[in-house]
């Protein structure tokens, strides 16, 4: 059986050697058809044949030179069949030495992200034989899919707010003795969904406020934040459906400072407090609003002056009295 692609010249010259090397006992020999079978490994002591199974075979498992030969006086024609025997010489390597992967929060427990898979020219059991990841509570490795040319990282629940990013190491480990490695870092970013509302820091504001300031007065200032990112925690603030339209058209609060101020004026003895209810709205995909409550209480800021009322009342008094 011939081997596959192999240069010629490369292939002549490890004829001319070999015949060098199996000639004598050959000599030895009768007339006779009889093949022979030599084995010889890939690397021997200084001054033996030396062959490179990768470039005569390139990947086969199996690499054979089969040549035709011929001694004259006597004539003797002999078959020989050479087989190249691999061994452990080069390291396996990874096409890159750093993959990026962008996995959404989102995904699902079980989900698989491909690796491109290692490389080495070695062939059997000096092939790719077990790869390792540093621990990690978020991946894993799934080796018992594992197929040739393939690599797959399993993925555990990801929370994005707990870790942004992973990074992480994969190392290949051949089969020969030694052993020989290859290592690839792998950073996963973790991407961001909309899934936490808007909190502000107080469920519950308590203000107290004279009935004599004017229009334009600062109420309260209040403070919502998100804990995702980018658009999904950029925040609106308004008033929300549960607040009465008189108290809207009292009071106003800027949308992005979250600033209430007062917009009317106050009257102790029209009103002693408001409710007024504030909802903080991000501008995910999906839109996720978290709520607080502003309690306005008003003092009288005694401004009005003391009114002295007379009553007369007539009774006659007789003068012997």
């Amino acid at each position: 059986m011939l081997f596959g692609s192999w240069c010629p010249r490369r292939a002549e010259m490890l004829r001319l050697l070999l015949l060098l090397v199996l000639l004598p006992p050959l000599l030895c020999l009768g007339p006779t058809t009889e093949q022979l079978v030599y084995y010889v490994r890939e690397e021997l002591p200084q001054g033996t044949v030396v062959g490179m199974q990768e470039a005569l075979c390139e990947f086969s498992a199996s690499c054979f030179l089969s040549l035709e030969l011929v001694v004259k006086q006597p004539v003797q024609v002999h078959d020989v069949e050479v087989e190249m025997l691999d061994i452990s010489d080069n390291a396996p390597r990874f096409p890159r030495k750093e993959y990026c992967l962008e996995i959404s929060e989102s995904a699902v427990p079980g989900s698989c992200f491909p690796i491109e898979s290692v490389q080495n020219p070695d062939v059997g059991s000096n092939l790719v034989q077990n790869y390792q990841l540093t621990p990690s509570e978020h991946f894993g490795l799934d080796l018992q899919n594992l197929k040739p040319g393939s690599k797959l990282l399993e993925l555990v629940p990801l929370d994005r707010e707990q870790s942004t990013h992973q990074q992480l190491m994969l190392v290949a480990l051949d089969g020969g003795n030694p052993v020989k490695s290859a290592t690839a870092q792998i950073s996963v970013q973790v991407l961001d969904i909309n899934d936490n509302c808007p909190e502000f820091d107080h469920s519950i504001y308590m203000v107290t406020l004279l009935d004599n300031i004017g229009p334009g007065m600062l109420v309260v200032k209040l403070k919502a934040l998100d804990s995702d990112k980018g658009s999904n925690d950029d925040l609106l603030d308004s008033f929300s459906n549960y607040t009465p339209q008189k108290v809207c058209q009292l009071f106003t609060v800027h949308p992005v400072s979250g600033k209430v101020r007062l917009n009317g004026s106050l009257d102790y003895e029209e009103d002693m407090s408001y409710k007024i209810y504030v909802q903080a709205m991000n501008k995910g995909s999906v839109v996720m609003t978290g709520h607080c409550k502003v309690i306005v209480n008003i003092l009288n800021a005694n401004d009005n002056a003391p009114e002295v009322v007379l009553t007369s009342l007539y009774s006659p008094v007789s003068e012997d009295a």
